[in-house]
């Protein structure tokens, strides 16, 4: 099981996935973002997955994105992710995008939190 923390970080949330993640255990931890978000109405996120297991496949990728999308567009303003710079993709965060999704790919947290305060 992936485990991962979710921390309240002046406006947005930081999440940090520590060991292997499939598309289960992120639909899992999508979900408890979601929970957190709105009992503290917080609309900023950012999930760092350089940790996690992977590479993950495109395949993978686009069900992350097509799951969070679903789920955290209604809640989540800015959606941040944090991903291992030889694994990146963009293909998904466009798909995301498409679907009304702010969401953005980043190699590194301080260009991800320049993203989010801005």
């Amino acid at each position: 099981m992936a485990t991962h923390d979710i921390v309240e970080i002046s406006d947005y949330l930081s999440v940090m996935v520590k060991d292997s993640l499939n598309v289960s255990k992120f639909q899992q931890i999508t979900d408890d973002i979601l929970k957190v978000c709105q009992a503290k109405k917080i609309h900023k996120v950012i999930i760092d997955v350089t940790d996690a297991g992977g590479p993950f496949s495109e395949d993978d990728k686009f069900e992350f994105a097509a799951y969070a999308s679903a789920t955290l567009k209604n809640d989540v303003k800015k959606y941040a992710y944090i991903y291992p710079k030889e694994h990146i993709s963009y293909a998904s965060q466009v798909v995301s995008q498409g679907s009304g999704f702010n969401v953005r790919a980043f190699t590194s947290l301080d260009d991800a939190l320049s993203w989010i305060d801005d």
